[in-house]
């Protein structure tokens, strides 16, 4: 019985920790450059997901070659 407790413990121990390191979530940036974009939306949409990212100095330079 003390087997069985334990076992339970260790797993809903470990799927809380798992479940917690899924949840991340990226800070919404102001770009300087993109105000007036129409893109704007966008861009901080995806920047939130974390799958794109500006630049140190605050900018998103979207004309940038």
């Amino acid at each position: 019985m003390k087997n069985i407790i334990i076992s339970i413990v260790f797993l809903s121990s470990f799927v809380v920790s798992f479940l917690s390191v899924n949840t991340v979530t990226f800070a919404a940036v102001d770009f300087s450059d993109i105000e007036n974009s129409y893109a704007k939306n966008a861009i901080n949409e995806l920047v939130e997901k974390g799958i794109i990212n500006g630049y140190p100095d605050g900018e998103f330079r979207p004309t940038s070659a």
